[in-house]
Order: C-alpha cells, then structure tokens, then sequence
C-alpha cells in the first residue's frame, strides 16, 4: 500500500504554519504540491534514528498520563493496530467522498 494519497491529503487540508513530521524512508521517490508547502510556510521535518525513539517514547508517557481521556470526546473511531490498513483507507474515503 502507498501512502502517498494520504500525504497529499495531508498537505492539502493543512493549516497556515502547521508543521509535518515524517518518519522512515519511502519505497520509492514520490512528488508532492509545492504550493501547499510553500503558500501555507508548512514545515516538512524529516525523523530518523535515535529522534524515532525519543518520539516513541514521548508519545508512550502522554498514553499513560492520560492522553486518550483528555482527547476522548473528539474521538470518532477506534481501530484496532492490527488493522491500521483499512483504517487508513477509510480516512482517506472520507476526505474524497466515497464512505
């Protein structure tokens, strides 16, 4: 599965100053709109090595401080890990109209 199409999503529905950070290296090379990029001063931050680890572990102290209460009321799905594929093809279904 690419997720290429989520990205240009992404990119698209992002607000002025937002900022995106990308973890791991694609399969392939990949284009993307330099206007949303570039018209809302996006900031495109690239993680690899020990930062993915730090990244992790900031993520696990926020779950076990209670991050899933606090945003609990802005939730709308809950999906499994296991199944993170089709949760991601119904994200992206929403956003091109096809749910």
């Amino acid at each position: 599965m690419h997720f290429f199409p989520v990205l240009q999503l992404m990119l698209s529905n992002m607000n002025h100053g937002g900022k995106i950070s990308l973890l791991g290296i694609p399969a392939a090379p990949f284009a993307i709109n330099w206007d949303h990029v570039i018209f809302k001063g996006l900031i495109i931050k690239g993680i690899y090595g020990r930062e993915m680890f730090e990244t992790w572990y900031k993520m696990s102290n926020l779950l076990v401080t209670g991050l899933t209460e606090r945003i609990r009321p802005v939730l709308t799905h809950v999906v499994a890990v296991d199944d993170f594929e089709r949760s991601l093809f119904f994200f992206v279904s929403i956003f091109v109209g096809h749910h």
